[in-house]
């Protein structure tokens, strides 16, 4: 199964490029105290949420910046019935 970006992955590798793959369908690698989630995406949402909220990460200011620290910081969570914490689907909030 490819996702949506595994054909820039692919066009960006043969170019020459260094290329991090991620599947947020896999197995979560981080925690925080008191928190596990349910896969990778998961958990990498949180990571960036996070960075945001504390000031850590940042892109140039605007409309287009800004729009997108809203849609990451608002993301949704809820707990599986393992306990472990998932990302609401947008499909679900809205």
């Amino acid at each position: 199964m490819c996702g949506l970006g595994s054909g820039w992955a692919d066009v960006l590798e043969h170019a020459g490029f260094r290329v991090a793959r991620f599947n947020g369908a896999a197995a979560a690698t981080m925690s925080e105290p008191g928190l596990e989630f349910a896969n990778a995406g998961s958990a990498g949402y949180w990571a960036v949420r996070k960075r945001l909220e504390a000031g850590r990460l940042t892109w140039p200011p605007g409309p287009e910046g800004d729009k997108l620290t809203d849609d990451l910081v608002s993301t949704q969570y809820r707990p599986t019935s393992t306990g472990k914490l998932a990302m609401v689907d947008k499909a679900e909030i809205a």
